[in-house]
């Protein structure tokens, strides 16, 4: 089945309680069946680092085109993509805000946004699966906690912005030893940049990336760190640039599909 994808733009203004609009793209397709079902699935699109909202709409596209075809066992109420507030379109509506805020959690700012867009949208608990890349994952997983009606019935994240406690790569920015009222309390990673782009030469000519690739998926499944996904896979072909959304779309999206389908209603993802 063909899909004329339609895009309705979501704006939700500031608020006393919160300071940044919240922008979002709410995806659906002409003729959808299940828009107004209760049993479809609402896929909640979260994105990474240094990029916007619609990285995912080559990926969205692909997927309704899979949910449409002959014999799918997925059914698709919609897909809302949420940005990050100091991200694409929301960094120029707020960039006075943004301003006054040069220290702020982005994280946790981006987790607060998707927090009172789910609530606003009246979408907290009508079958969402939440489908992440990098930063987005832990903004995704922190709404999840922090606000009991929003549930997820799973969770699907791509090259997760995931640490140990225990591994540090910050240090204090050089200009915190300058005396008042010239210091600047920040950090600055402990790699520099240029070192930063040497390994990131050195890491994409490297021969052993299946060694790599299962020394990350060692990484995801520690349970004595406390993480137990369901599986981790990973997509051949893939760059090593962390950008698999953008290179590799409708292998991504193709993963996404098969893991809908093969869930169940108390799978973890």
């Amino acid at each position: 089945m063909s899909t004329n994808l339609l895009r309705e733009r979501i704006v939700l203004a500031s608020e006393k309680s919160y300071p940044f609009h919240i922008l979002a793209t709410k995806y659906t397709y002409e003729g959808n069946p299940y828009k107004d079902s209760s049993r479809a699935l609402t896929l909640v699109l979260t994105h990474s680092l240094g990029v916007h909202m619609e990285i995912w709409e080559v990926a969205v596209a692909h997927l309704f085109a899979l949910s449409t075809s002959a014999n799918s066992q997925v059914e698709i109420r919609a897909m809302f993509s949420i940005e990050d507030p100091n991200h694409g379109r929301s960094a120029v509506v707020n960039a006075e805000e943004i301003a006054k805020r040069p220290l702020n959690d982005w994280t946790r700012e981006y987790a607060r946004a998707i927090e009172r867009f789910l609530v606003a949208a009246n979408s907290t608990n009508k079958n969402l699966v939440g489908i992440s890349h990098s930063v987005g994952a832990p903004a995704l997983f922190i709404a999840a906690e922090s606000v009991p009606v929003i549930h997820f019935k799973a969770m699907i994240t791509f090259e997760p912005g995931m640490t140990s406690k225990d591994r540090y790569g910050l240090i204090d920015h050089p200009a915190s030893k300058h005396k008042p009222p010239f210091a600047f309390p920040g950090v600055i990673t402990a790699l520099s940049r240029d070192h930063h782009a040497v390994c990131g030469l050195q890491s994409s000519r490297r021969a052993d990336l299946k060694q790599r690739n299962q020394e990350l998926k060692d990484f995801m499944s520690d349970e004595k760190a406390g993480r137990t996904p369901a599986s981790v896979s990973y997509i051949e072909g893939a760059p090593a640039s962390h950008m698999v959304i953008r290179y590799k779309p409708e292998k991504a999206t193709e993963l996404i599909y098969s893991l809908l389908v093969e869930a169940d209603p108390t799978s973890r993802l």
